[in-house]
C-alpha cells in the first residue's frame, strides 16, 4: 500500500517535528502559511521541499533526511548573512565576488541579489580565508554604492581571480568543457563574459551549461549525441541530489552575451 500523501498542513507539522528532533536549540515556529516557517527574524519557505516530496514520492525516512540536509544548509546560509561585513569600501572593493544562491534563501534578511531563475538567484559576497559573508542592502548603503555598481566590481574581481583557471576539455566527438577549481566560485564563473566567449567559440553558440552545485560548472555542445545529453541529464540530477551546496538541475542556454535557463530541459 502506498503511503498517504501529506497535505501542506500535515507536511508543515512533519517538518517541524523533524526539525525539533534534529535541531532542538533552534526556535522554528509555524506561521499562518503552511509552507512557511519562522526562525526569528528569518522565514524559511517549504515550497521546494514539498514539491520534491510529491515528485519523488518520498518515504518518511527520505523526507526526514531531506529536511535535515536542507535546513543544515539554510541555517549555515543564515549565519553567513548575519555575520559582519567590512566597514570600509576600500577593504570590501577587492573582496567582492558574485555567488549563486538558492531562492529559498532565508527571507527577512535584505541582501543585495539579482534574479536568475525560479531556483537560484545571484548574490554578492565578501570573500575571506575562512569563508564569506553575504552583502546586505545596509552594506551597500554604508559604502554608498548601488547594487549594479557592486555587481560590476564583483564580476571584475572574479574575472581577475579566474585568469588561467584549469578547464577540462574533451578530445573526442562529444564536445564539453568542465571547470572545477574548488575555490567556492566555480558555478559563479558562468557569469563571466570571458569564460562564455571562450566556451561558445569552442562548443558553438548557443551551447548548454549546468551548475548543479556551487563547486561545479559544466558546458557541452548542443550538437552532441542524444546519448550524451541523457548522460548529462543523469549526472546533473545526481550531483544536484548528493553534492554539497546544491543549486539547480536546470540546463542553461549560453551565448557570449546571454545566459538563460532552459525551461523544458
Amino acid at each position: 500500500m502506498k503511503p498517504k500523501v501529506l497535505s501542506p498542513a500535515q507536511f508543515n507539522r512533519r517538518v517541524l517535528a523533524t526539525l525539533s528532533a534534529a535541531f532542538p536549540t533552534e526556535p522554528f515556529e509555524a506561521t499562518a502559511e503552511p509552507l512557511l516557517l519562522r526562525h526569528d527574524p528569518v522565514e524559511f519557505g517549504l515550497q521546494n521541499l514539498y514539491s520534491a516530496y510529491l515528485r519523488d514520492r518520498q518515504t518518511d525516512e527520505e523526507l526526514d533526511e531531506s529536511v535535515r540536509a536542507h535546513f543544515s544548509r539554510m541555517l549555515a546560509l543564515a549565519r553567513e548573512a548575519g555575520g559582519p561585513s567590512p566597514v570600509s569600501w576600500s577593504e570590501a572593493a577587492v573582496l567582492l565576488r558574485p555567488q549563486f544562491m538558492p531562492v529559498e534563501y532565508p527571507q527577512g534578511i535584505p541582501l543585495v541579489s539579482f534574479p536568475f531563475s525560479s531556483r537560484v538567484a545571484v548574490a554578492l559576497v565578501v570573500d575571506a580565508q575562512d569563508g564569506y559573508s553575504y552583502v546586505r542592502l545596509e552594506d551597500a548603503e554604508a559604502w554608498q554604492r548601488s547594487p549594479g555598481d557592486l555587481y560590476a566590481v564583483a564580476v571584475a574581481n572574479l574575472d581577475s581571480q579566474s585568469a588561467g583557471v584549469e578547464m577540462v576539455t574533451s578530445e573526442g566527438p562529444e564536445r564539453f568543457i568542465g571547470i572545477e577549481a574548488k575555490d567556492g566560485y566555480d558555478a559563479a564563473r558562468l557569469l563571466l563574459p570571458g569564460i562564455r566567449q571562450h566556451v561558445t567559440a569552442s562548443l558553438g553558440s548557443p551551447c548548454l551549461a549546468a551548475i548543479p552545485n556551487r563547486d561545479f560548472l559544466f558546458f557541452w555542445s548542443q550538437d552532441n549525441t542524444p546519448r550524451f545529453h541523457s548522460f548529462a541529464r543523469e549526472k546533473i540530477d545526481r550531483d544536484f541530489a548528493v553534492q554539497p551546496y546544491p543549486l539547480t538541475p536546470e540546463f542553461i542556454s549560453v551565448t557570449a552575451d546571454r545566459i538563460a535557463p532552459v525551461s523544458n530541459a
